[in-house]
């Protein structure tokens, strides 16, 4: 993963001295590329056509309420649908909320040799800073920000934390332990709605030392914000983060599809979405989105990005019982320290750092039936050569991931789905699938044994293969018939070719079997 310089490649000008200088454009340093600015659609407010991310009464499940599973349900499916979701009745203190915003724009506010007294370096981030990324050539984002570690206790730094306002500490302490227990109890959520204990995510992240920091931004007015972008678009590289978002200024997008959607705020609702640590844990059943935020001419804007993170030395990697059969686990074992350093490094690069193979994804579909009329159809399927072996291509695998699939023939593979029948997606998923936690209860034991005896049988049928395919080509240097050779190889290996499909067939039966009973 390399290391990080103890120091930024060139000095730091916090952007909102360049605001508040009165500049009319912008250096250009700050500048996008054409094809990475926003669109002028953006900067317009049509809320005929606007999308919206979930929101999400959370009440029921803080306190234990019947309507606990529905809240639930919605939370699996803005997990799978967007990533992202607003919460409302989540327990944190409306005055408290108010307290942190006045505490920090009056930090934001105090002089510039105040806050550069704090000024952060690329080791760690705390303190007051305006870039992130190490690479001098890298075109810089509109905003500065002050970057806290709140938990565990053990990695605060007080030296790095404001003495003025004088109540900052004990406010910004205070919300970062109500946060943070929101946050825990939103991952029970998550880990519940895929089928697993309530527990089950906080223990593969560290239990109690889940660590927390929070980075507040500032983003000052822009001269020109059709050029450049308060912050790049990125994925966040922890679990979650809770975001408490600017009451009055808009500017935070996530991108769904290909477009890139307004968040628009609702009053006293946190907005939350999925990091990538999820996504890897999940093995890409919930996935991290990218997210940005725009510039803005008229109006500053603040916002407060809580982020649960895992334990730093914890090696994490797609869990085991959610990888399905088929498939294989997409991404290596990694600490969060090394994984937050390469970012740290980087810089935001969009979703480069967690993109696999599976960057174009086939799509579930399927037909209705029809009482009035009947139906016609014809479907031309382009497919590869049979006994060509298929699997991801090295250079469509990000940097720190790793090959979700095994090369397989395509006959081999349409072997499988034709045995199978139409299943959704299933044999070309990470795994899993939504249940409720008594259907995981009673459906645990089927999907193990399930997996072993699938995986069992065609791992013994690929050998057997193997070896057929040996004594086809084989056959006539035994017998010194080449002629006769061959076509003895050829019944053999057609022989075996057969008894491995009763084998992989067999092994699916015995599978369901098992965990039927």
């Amino acid at each position: 993963m390399g290391h990080t310089p103890g120091d930024w490649p060139e000095p730091i000008v916090p952007v909102q001295s360049l605001s508040n200088s009165g500049i009319t454009e912008i250096p250009s340093k700050y500048i996008k590329p054409a094809t990475d600015r926003p669109s002028l659609d953006s900067f317009q407010i049509n809320s005929e056509t606007d999308l919206y991310i979930p929101v999400i009464d959370i009440g029921p499940l803080i306190n234990g309420y019947d309507r606990a599973d529905e809240a639930m349900h919605a939370i699996s499916h803005a997990c799978k649908e967007w990533g992202f979701f607003q919460v409302v009745n989540h327990g944190v203190a409306p005055d408290l909320v108010q307290k942190l915003r006045a505490a920090w724009r009056e930090f934001f506010c105090s002089p510039m040799v105040v806050k550069k007294a704090y000024a952060n370096n690329p080791k760690t981030y705390e303190g007051y800073g305006s870039r992130v990324g190490v690479d001098k050539e890298a075109i810089l984002d509109w905003g500065d920000y002050f970057f806290l570690y709140l938990l565990p206790e053990s990695t605060k730094n007080l030296d790095k934390w404001p003495e003025l306002p004088p109540n900052l500490k004990e406010i910004t302490e205070e919300y970062g332990e109500k946060v943070m227990k929101l946050s825990k109890m939103l991952i029970k959520a998550i880990s519940t709605s895929l089928g697993s204990d309530e527990n089950y995510m906080l223990r593969a992240f560290g239990g109690d030392d889940i660590g927390g920091t929070l980075r507040v931004n500032y983003y000052p007015k822009c001269p020109q914000p059709e050029l450049t972008l308060g912050l790049s678009p990125h994925s966040d590289p922890g679990l979650i983060t809770v975001l408490l978002a600017d009451e009055h200024v808009k500017g935070c997008q996530v991108k769904k599809g290909d477009s890139w959607v307004d968040i628009k705020p609702k009053t006293g609702a946190f907005i939350v979405n999925i990091a990538d640590q999820i996504q890897v844990l999940t093995n890409a059943i919930y996935k991290s989105v990218e997210h940005r935020v725009l510039a803005n001419a008229e109006s500053e804007r603040f916002s407060f990005a809580f982020f649960c993170n895992p334990k730093g030395d914890m090696a994490i990697g797609s869990a085991p019982e959610l990888v399905s059969p088929l498939s294989k686990p997409l991404y290596e074992p990694i600490t969060f320290n090394e994984y937050r350093l390469y970012i740290r490094n980087k810089g935001p690069l969009g979703k480069s750092q967690v993109l696999s193979n599976a960057t174009y994804k086939s799509v579930e579909h399927r037909l209705l039936a029809n009482a009035e009329s009947d139906r016609f159809s014809f479907a031309f399927f382009c497919k590869p050569k049979g006994d060509l072996a298929i699997g991801p291509a090295l250079e469509l695998v990000g940097p720190l991931s790793m090959s979700l699939y095994e090369p397989t023939t395509f006959s081999e593979y349409r072997l499988y789905v034709r045995t199978r029948g139409p299943l959704g997606k299933s044999q070309v998923q990470g795994g899993g699938r939504e249940v409720t936690r008594e259907g995981w209860r009673r459906d645990k034991g089927r999907r193990r044994e399930d997996r072993w005896s699938i995986g069992a049988g065609m791992e013994e049928g690929r050998s057997r293969r193997r070896e057929g395919e040996e004594m086809e080509v084989g056959g006539g240097r035994r017998d010194g018939s080449i002629g006769a050779g061959r076509e003895e190889g050829r019944s053999s290996g057609r022989e075996w070719r057969s008894r491995v499909r009763e084998k992989e067939s067999l092994g699916r039966v015995r599978g369901r079997e098992r965990g039927a009973t």
